[in-house]
């Protein structure tokens, strides 16, 4: 093996290890955190408040952060930057015990944090050899990650007690700042930087584009098709008659499915193309929506959670390949957190509202509201493809 392949290799093998850090905190910190502030003698209504807040910092910070790599470039270093101060944030954690600085902490926190999914997404999507593209390779290490993350952590809590929860994202942000020197250096970034400051701001770039910003609003409707799985599912099937061993089970099938897809998600996005990809997958997970509101079945649970490969990989892979092949380099990052602040912060708080109340006020599964919101999405995602055939007709018509 040559100096540029074994460089190559560790560049993938960094890559692929922060992803599987970040989302492995991400799943330990989504069941322990609310632990840690009970154990902290927060009241439930506090821990509520803290928790349905924790977003708000990816509406200002994603945007932020992703204007900054893209003016300069550097988005490795942004990453590099994020995690030393995210760490710096966990551990004043140790010293809070009121209500008000553990929210001021936790909003600091997530301003460091929710970043780094977009930029490493736009390092992710950076790293091609011969023309092939490794994103989804790359990538299936982060829902590998998630899935352990939750066994693991368990063990990590009952072994030192709820009062260490705080002492998993210190180490897997430390060890992620290791990691990120072998993360890939954009090249010839002062150029384009040049050119950056004497043109418009990326956001603006990226507005007008419309057609680039409606394929991203309808991958964000499907990825936030997820609410009600995210918020309700476990009481939700804990109310017909499932264990949380069932449940576990039923979550295990999703994520796996997800994993596999991914690994064959770049061939893929190759044989279809990433727009109809996105189109098909807001439908299969219609369909996976549907079958899981309709029936109480165990085997058809099952079935249906197989879709999750679409619904997450399937979706995901075609974004980021669509962002790829269609946004300049001057506005890739800001393409990429325009799409998780709608995906994971404004349209999944509307899921999410929607499914609690047809399953609270209505009485009637959440999953059908998730099953709509998945198929809005995908005829988003057909309009486009309509659009660029009938302009790429009209087109061909005038030169003929």
């Amino acid at each position: 093996m040559d100096k540029n392949e074994n460089e190559s290799l560790k560049t993938l093998v960094a890559t692929a290890g922060i992803y599987f850090l970040l989302f492995w905190l991400s799943g330990a910190l989504i069941p322990f955190f609310p632990l840690w502030l009970d154990h902290q003698g927060l009241s439930p209504d506090q821990i509520g408040i803290v928790v349905s807040l924790s977003f708000l910092p990816k509406l200002i910070g994603n945007p932020l952060i992703a204007h900054i790599a893209d003016s300069t470039g550097k988005a490795n270093r942004l990453i590099v930057a994020l995690l030393l101060y995210s760490v710096t944030v966990y551990l004043c954690y140790f010293f809070a015990d009121e209500f008000v600085a553990i929210l001021l902490l936790t909003l600091a926190a997530h301003f460091g944090t929710s970043p780094l999914g977009p930029l490493m997404d736009r390092v992710s999507i950076s790293i091609r050899k011969n023309g092939r593209d490794f994103y989804g390779n790359i990538r299936l290490w982060g829902s590998t990650g998630f899935a352990l993350s939750a066994l693991c952590a368990g063990y990590i809590v009952s072994g030192l007690g709820v009062a260490y929860v705080m002492t998993i994202p210190i180490t897997i942000l430390t060890i992620s700042i290791f990691a990120s020197r072998y993360l890939p250096v954009e090249k010839n970034t002062k150029k384009r930087v040049e050119r950056q400051h004497l043109g418009d701001p990326p956001l603006v770039q990226l507005i007008r584009r419309p057609e680039l910003l409606a394929v991203i609003v309808a991958s964000a409707i499907i990825q936030s098709s997820n609410g009600f799985l995210y918020s309700f599912s476990s009481i939700y099937w804990q109310q017909r008659g499932y264990t949380t061993f069932d449940i576990s089970v039923f979550w295990g099938v999703g994520i796996g499915f997800e994993i596999i897809f991914f690994f064959i998600s770049n061939r893929v996005v190759d044989r279809l193309g990433a727009l109809p990809l996105i189109m098909l997958s807001g439908i299969f997970s219609g369909l996976r929506w549907f079958v899981l509101g309709m029936t109480d079945t165990r085997e058809f649970i099952l079935l249906a959670q197989i879709l999750q490969c679409f619904t997450i990989s399937g979706n995901v892979s075609a974004i980021m390949a669509y962002i790829r092949q269609n946004a300049g380099a001057g506005y890739k990052t800001t393409a990429i957190a325009m799409y998780t602040t709608l995906a994971m912060g404004v349209f999944i708080f509307g899921s999410i509202q929607l499914g609690k109340w047809m399953y609270i006020t209505l009485e009637i599964s959440g999953f059908y509201g998730m099953a709509v919101v998945s198929l809005i999405g995908a005829l988003v995602a057909f309009t486009v493809i309509l659009y660029k055939f009938y302009t790429h007709e009209g087109v061909a018509a005038e030169n003929a």
